[in-house]
């Protein structure tokens, strides 16, 4: 089965589903095992699978996020804004340069 043959079953079980065809169990039984089953493995099928660079991916530390968003381009003007948010924050609450141990 294809892929938008899977796909076209798919909608077909959904239609008859969605009208109320389904009516028992043993019907339920019958189009999961004679339609959905099969649509089912023909996308898992085309689906990608991760490569092996993927499947043994580990998360970014902390510090290299941060280092890759400084370092996007055109990230500048919001590392400014942001800096000056924070100088604000600390106008604004009184705090004044050498305190911190910043000068």
């Amino acid at each position: 089965m294809t892929e938008p043959t899977a796909l076209a079953q798919l909608r077909h079980l959904y239609q008859n589903m969605a009208n109320g065809a389904v009516r028992d169990t043993a019907s339920a039984k019958r189009i999961a095992e004679g339609l959905l089953a099969p649509a089912i493995e023909a996308l898992e099928r085309a689906t990608p699978q991760p490569t092996q660079a993927q499947a043994g991916a580990v998360p970014l530390t902390h510090d290299e996020a941060l280092d890759a968003f400084c370092h996007t381009p055109g990230i500048n003007q919001f590392v400014q804004a942001f800096m000056a948010g924070v100088r604000f924050a600390e106008q604004h609450h009184g705090i004044k340069g050498g305190q911190h141990g910043a000068e």
